[in-house]
């Protein structure tokens, strides 16, 4: 067996010796060739270590698919960054320990603002293994087939599919449960027979088996051994968790706090390429230690790119704003802008002489330009959010053509459910069979184009959760069972309105997106608009328009549906002009 050391800073963490870097090392055999990492003289096998846990055998998977990729931030596959700090360490020692030691099935528990950072330590665990994962977000919209079988219709005759919990077991897989406290209460119990006694009767007529009763008997369909489940709750503070004790008692639970913060400032400065001063690097750190519950370090991470290539145009509590690490909810504006931020578009060639009937104005221009910073900064989905008729959608287009690249729109409303934000269900026309047909956000991932998500304020927040996989791993799972990485080219700029009577901008969704706080232009960019589109127009009535936009602003409405009636957007004012 071959273990890695790296002194860099040791720590002890509840009576573990840790030293971090982690002191993981995933050695692959070869049966064809001799693998050697950086010491020929070592022989290598395919056990894994972590911490003071050794798993000899581990089971590897077969399927590129349903394996994670490892965090662009860690160089190898047998070697994790210096960024990781030494609670995660613990927790992944700890799931090691349960999965392949112990053989039990586990649930990460923390706060709602940290959902991220458990989804992180579970699919790196599952990247540093090679176990292959199937992944279930869990919302009220799930139901029973979604966790068995779904009836489907083909060449005129029914069949069941195996959804993804049946694939697990049958394949032995690792079933991620993401949001256990999300689902109704009468649903996840179905799954109760299987994770107490491995068995689980199926609506095709056949029933899973436990392997030790499908030894003896002979029937049914055997569970595989290596199948596990680990399961992902929320727990808000002062709060008992809201799961059927049943269903509670079927698992190892852990709590997986905030990284401390000396540990965040270690794991963030190994993480950073360097760029920022001492004292600005400290004034950051000090703001994340005033978020209540802490932050997520892959967010954290994102707002040190961010500020680092940025500096000089935003502050370090902006760079937090971009990236929901606050207590407030505020965002990135155009107004926190302290000098003009410089876009050079990466490795793309910004098409700035487009021919476009966009009228650009000085605060449409920072906002486009915070758009395209966001996406370079490494953030996949960016979140605009403003009131209604503020030129949201039309800064998106103009973003996406300045890109160059191609955008769709895909247009939300209340009832869509999180399998119909993947995927709509369908019947051919033609044979009658029952088909799944991509949404524009699935074919933007897949073929590497941008989406605007018109309106995701009209969803329940668990619902938009549901996106959380592809918005931050860019891994998207399918209703129809069909798993993709998204392309590298993929972007998607979610359009939004502020929250008002209730907060769809939970803890969790300030997670999943960079934040845009788009206003209404002033008056002055306002006029020189209009008068563009409209040359002949009375220039007082132009003004009497304009005063009576601001008079209406100042004006205190008992409700937002009123304010939303009564105010003149610049789609308004278009219309009147």
């Amino acid at each position: 067996m071959l273990r890695k050391s790296v002194s860099r800073y040791s720590y002890l963490y509840r009576g573990v010796p840790l030293t971090a870097p982690l002191q993981v090392l995933r050695v692959l055999a070869d049966s064809t060739s001799n693998r050697y990492f950086g010491n020929s003289n070592v022989t290598l096998d395919a056990s894994v270590t972590i911490g003071d846990v050794i798993v000899s055998n581990p089971p590897r998977g077969s399927r590129p698919d349903l394996i994670p990729r490892l965090p662009s931030n860690l160089k190898e596959f047998h070697e994790v960054h210096a960024s990781l700090p030494p609670c995660h360490l613990s927790h992944l020692r700890w799931m090691l320990q349960k999965d392949l030691v112990l053989k039990q099935d586990f649930l990460l528990l923390g706060t709602p603002n940290l959902a991220k950072e458990r989804r992180h330590l579970v699919l790196l665990y599952a990247a540093l293994l090679d176990r292959e994962v199937e992944y279930v977000s869990l919302s009220r919209d799930t139901s029973e087939a979604d966790l068995k079988q779904r009836k489907e219709v083909s060449n005129r005759a029914t069949l069941y599919v195996n959804q993804a919990p049946v694939r697990t077991a049958i394949h032995g897989r690792l079933l991620i449960l993401d949001g256990l406290e999300k689902a109704e209460r009468n649903v996840l119990p179905t799954l109760n027979n299987l994770l107490e006694n491995r068995e689980l009767p199926l609506d095709d007529g056949t029933m899973l088996i436990s392997p030790d009763v499908y030894e003896t008997h002979k029937m049914g369909i055997s569970v595989h051994p290596d199948f596990r489940v680990v399961a992902l709750g929320s727990l808000s503070a002062g709060e008992s968790a809201a799961l059927d004790p049943p269903l509670r008692s079927r698992f190892q639970a852990h709590l997986a706090s905030a990284v401390e913060l000396g540990d965040t400032l270690i794991a963030a400065s190994a993480g950073s390429n360097g760029l920022l001063d001492i004292a600005t690097f400290k004034n950051l750190v000090q703001l994340i230690g005033e978020v209540p519950d802490g932050a997520p370090l892959q967010s954290v991470h994102s707002a040190v790119q961010y500020l680092e290539r940025y500096q000089k145009s935003i502050t370090p509590q902006v760079a937090l704003n971009a990236h929901g690490i606050n207590s407030h909810g505020d965002m990135v504006g155009a107004d926190d802008i302290v000098s003009p931020l410089k876009i050079d578009g990466g490795h793309h060639h910004l098409k700035k002489d487009n021919v476009s009937d966009f009228i650009e104005t000085k605060t449409t221009r920072a906002i486009r330009d915070l758009i395209i910073a966001g996406f370079e900064s490494g953030n996949r989905a960016v979140a605009c959010v403003g009131p209604k008729g503020c030129y949201k959608s039309t800064v998106a287009r103009d973003a996406a053509r300045v890109f160059g690249a191609k955008v769709e729109l895909f247009s939300l409303h209340p009832d869509i459910t999180s399998r119909d934000l993947l995927m709509v269900r369908g019947t051919d026309s033609e044979s009658g069979d029952t088909v799944w047909r991509e949404t524009p956000l699935t074919r933007a991932a897949r073929n590497g184009t941008w989406v605007i998500l018109d309106g995701i304020d009209k969803l329940r927040s668990d619902t938009l959760s549901s996106l959380a996989l592809v918005m931050e791993q860019g891994w998207v799972h399918l209703p129809d069972g069909t798993r993709f990485h998204a392309d590298d080219n993929f972007r998607c700029i979610a359009i939004g309105h502020p929250s008002g009577d209730r907060s769809w901008i939970t803890s969790e969704v300030k997670a999943m997106f960079h934040w845009i706080a788009v206003n209404p232009l002033p008056s002055e960019e306002l006029r020189d608009i209009l008068i563009h589109l409209f040359p002949s127009l009375n220039r007082k009535t132009l003004q009497k328009i304009l005063h009576l936009r601001e008079d209406l602003d100042q004006v205190v409405f008992d409700s937002t549906a009123e304010k939303e009636t009564l105010q003149l957007t610049l789609r308004k004012m278009k219309h009147i002009c």
